[in-house]
């Protein structure tokens, strides 16, 4: 009788991961794994945390710029008018004079 093993590094690496994990040195190893990741997401800039919120931002802007898009353009299309344009061309206009004036008497 002939028996055939097929060993590669994937399996001797999964084989000796599992060893070790299911070991008391696995136990140890996933207490202070633990225990790390604990701590990481305890302090002020909480590396967890901002990766959910870049996670949770860039989900939101996919939906918004796929669903929203075509329709926040349009009612933007219809708000921003000559006479606004106008407006807020003449309102910079003054703000840029009033800071000149300022450094002026500065």
């Amino acid at each position: 009788m002939q028996v055939d093993v097929n060993l590669d590094a994937d399996t001797v690496n999964k084989m000796v991961t599992d060893a070790i994990l299911g070991s008391v040195i696995g136990d140890r190893l996933r207490e202070v794994v633990t225990k790390q990741v604990e701590t990481i997401g305890t302090g002020y800039n909480d590396p967890v945390k901002l990766a959910v919120e870049r996670e949770v931002q860039l989900l939101v802007n996919n939906i918004v710029n796929e669903q929203f898009k075509p329709m926040i353009e349009a009612k933007v299309r219809e708000l921003v008018t000559d006479q606004l344009m106008s407006d807020i061309a003449l309102a910079s206009w003054r703000s840029l004079m009033a800071n000149i004036e300022k450094i002026k008497h500065y």
